[in-house]
């Protein structure tokens, strides 16, 4: 039996501030830890009230604040935390 070719046409659905960078590139591979960077992306709205700067603009000027500058009761361990998993280079979050 001889299958015509398939074609697909996938929409990326993302929100900005909550999606990595990798999320706005076809090419690009994602996994777990796609998901970290929004979930820690959600912990710094949640901790701050401040939505997250989009990933793209964080390319040329990281304007990502640590969510203790900008409330001092988070504690510096969970503000560190948050920072990691929203590393710009998907190999440098945890």
């Amino acid at each position: 039996m001889l299958l015509g070719e398939k074609s697909q046409t996938l929409s990326v659905i993302l929100t900005p501030g909550y999606a990595p960078y990798e999320q706005y590139h076809q090419k690009s591979r994602q996994g777990p830890w796609t998901d970290v960077y929004a979930l820690g992306a959600t912990l710094f709205y949640r901790l701050t009230g401040a939505r997250p700067p989009d990933a793209l603009s964080r390319v040329m000027d990281d304007a990502l604040s640590a969510p203790r500058k900008l409330d001092k009761r988070v504690p510096e361990n969970i503000s560190d935390a948050v920072l990691w998993s929203m590393s710009q280079t998907p190999g440098d979050r945890p």
